[in-house]
């Protein structure tokens, strides 16, 4: 039975970067429905009642065994040009986290996705400053583009 682990990445009390934690949220409560018509595991890292924020990162990675799961996929929110804005990143190779508002950090996952929520500015004040101007119906929005990819994933078991 493959067994996949969802890193949910973001800080649920800011809306532009609550992308994350939402669809770990959406997943864990998803997950016994999910596990059985899937024949799958899943396990969720970050959610809105206990997100994964970008200080609580190397913590919670550090105690990831990798060799227990068939496929690690990490979501999190994304700045972009103003253009994307709404749409979908997908990628095979590594993520770094939290480089539009701090130092940033590389995480490796088979499946990173990240929902471009606001625009870059290239300065870690108006990209702060962006985030907290997202809305809520945006975050939405781009989450149920997330959400069918995931579920194309899982069904798929790509």
């Amino acid at each position: 039975m493959e067994k996949i682990l969802f890193i949910c990445i973001g800080n649920s009390k800011i809306v532009g970067d609550s992308l994350g934690p939402l669809i770990g949220s959406i997943i864990l409560n998803s997950k016994e429905m999910i596990e059985k018509n899937n024949n799958i595991i899943v396990e969720v890292i970050g959610t809105i009642s206990n997100p994964l924020g970008y200080s609580k990162i190397e913590t919670e990675i550090n105690k990831i065994n990798r060799e227990m799961y068939d496929k690690v996929i990490i979501i999190d929110s994304a700045l972009g040009s103003k253009n994307n804005i709404g749409e979908i990143s997908i990628n095979n190779t590594i993520i770094i986290v939290g480089k539009g508002t701090n130092e940033g950090r590389a995480l490796n996952g088979d499946i990173i996705i990240k929902g471009i929520v606001a625009q870059n500015y290239y300065n870690k004040e108006k990209n702060q400053e962006s985030l907290n101007k997202v809305s809520l119906d945006e975050i939405e929005k781009i989450t149920k583009k997330v959400l069918k990819f995931i579920y194309a994933i899982i069904k798929n078991k790509v």
